[in-house]
């Protein structure tokens, strides 16, 4: 008897990744909204379905030939059934993006890991850097614990976006 093969299909993003579009030139801030609402919403339907990526970064989110960010690179995604005691224990995913309790090696919520790596995104794009930078990782992963990371520079104040605008409607339970 054969063994089954999985497959998976992606759709063609011959827009590169955000990494590369942010390497190119810097984003204006319409465009950091927009993207960073396609990656919130896209993780808000992964995560109602329970699944977690834990591996949210510049490089695995592709853009299609419209622009659109889809997230992409599931490898490290987690589904319920490996939760232990209703947390993920296993170390993973891209340093200077990793959640502070994914650092600490115990339990965590893959939901919330993600979301920190979003916060982290956010960051990259309006600063143009990452907020937990060395090549020392001993030190990096020290840095995250702590949050210590320089502040953004003020811009000048815009109008505010009403919330709902900006991010999915919280899940309900």
């Amino acid at each position: 008897m054969t063994q089954p093969h999985r497959k998976s299909v992606v759709e063609h993003a011959p827009g590169g990744d955000l990494l590369s579009g942010i390497a190119r030139r810097r984003l204006p801030e319409h465009a950091v909204r927009r993207y960073f609402h396609q990656l919130v919403s896209a993780l808000h339907y992964c995560h109602a379905r329970g699944v977690t990526h834990r591996d949210v970064k510049p490089q695995n989110l592709l853009l299609d030939r419209d622009g659109n960010l889809k997230v992409s690179d599931f490898g490290l995604a987690a589904l319920p059934d490996r939760l232990r005691d209703g947390q993920l224990h296993t170390a993973c995913g891209t340093p200077a993006y990793t959640a502070p309790e994914v650092v600490r090696r115990k339990g965590y919520d893959g939901a919330a890991a993600d979301a920190w790596s979003c916060g982290v995104i956010l960051f990259v794009l309006l600063a143009g850097s990452l907020p937990f930078d060395d090549a020392n990782l001993a030190v990096m992963y020290r840095r995250i614990h702590r949050r210590d990371y320089e502040s953004l520079p003020r811009s000048p104040p815009q109008p505010p976006l009403p919330a709902a605008s900006t991010f999915p409607p919280a899940p309900e339970n």
